[in-house]
């Protein structure tokens, strides 16, 4: 059976994917910076990760925790996002860089990674 890594697996389309792939007959590892927020997602606990991809520590540690536990992902599903909605005269460095983190650096140290 292939498995499917998807992080950012809390968010609405991940959990569409995730069902999905599920039904396709992948096995599914669910990584998410809350992991509580998949406590009914339908999965082993063993494979789903609390993670924060945003950052080179995070992501090779989301892969040594896969690692440890045996999971070894042949495909990856990068989800990982956030927004900040805000004038732009009023966003200050710190929200926009941790948007930036989120969305661009978490995909670079991802798939680094994998």
């Amino acid at each position: 059976m292939p498995t499917l890594l998807i992080t950012g697996a809390s968010g609405g389309i991940a959990t569409a994917l995730r069902r999905l792939a599920v039904d396709a007959g992948w096995s599914v590892v669910a990584a998410t910076r809350d992991a509580g927020r998949l406590a009914d997602a339908g999965l082993p606990a063993a494979q789903i990760v609390q993670a924060d991809v945003s950052t080179p520590d995070g992501a090779a540690a989301l892969f040594a925790t896969l690692g440890e536990r045996g999971l070894q992902p042949d495909r990856l599903a990068h989800l990982a996002g956030s927004t900040l909605i805000a004038p732009l005269a009023r966003v200050k460095p710190e929200p926009y860089r941790a948007v930036m983190a989120a969305n661009l650096d978490s995909a670079f140290y991802t798939l680094q990674a994998f």
